[in-house]
Order: C-alpha cells, then sequence, then structure tokens
C-alpha cells in the first residue's frame, strides 16, 4: 500500500467532493488528520493572532520608536 499526502481546500466545491468520495471509500482509504506542524502553517491570520496572545507575544508601544526598542529587545 502506497502513502500520499494530499492538500486540498474543503471549503470549495471540488474540495467537498473530494472529501466524500474519500469518505464513502473508507474501506479502500485510511484518513487521517493532518500533524500539528502542517496545521501551523494553514492557520488563518486569526488564528495565529490568537496564538501570539496566547503565547504574550504583543507588543503596545506608543510610537514607532517605542516598538522598535521593544522588539529588538
Amino acid at each position: 500500500m502506497a502513502t500520499y499526502m494530499i492538500t486540498f481546500d474543503e471549503r470549495t466545491a471540488d474540495g467537498k467532493h473530494i472529501m466524500e468520495f474519500l469518505q464513502k471509500n473508507k474501506r479502500l482509504i485510511d484518513i487521517k488528520p493532518s500533524s500539528k506542524l502542517a496545521d501551523k502553517q494553514q492557520q488563518s491570520g486569526l488564528d495565529k493572532a490568537l496564538d501570539d496572545v496566547k503565547h504574550n507575544r504583543i507588543y503596545t508601544a506608543k510610537n514607532t520608536k517605542d516598538l522598535m526598542q521593544k522588539t529588538t529587545k
């Protein structure tokens, strides 16, 4: 049995058809969620921003000079 990693957008019409096909053929195809690393690369901007807040990577600055001093430390 061969292993392939296929990336597609499930939200599109074609992506929905692909997922429907894969789910109908479970006896032939083993579907597993992608790894955390692949998920992290696929995150939306909002997900990345929430991750920054969660890991305290947020800066508050009065002006650009203040921001540059905080980010270079």
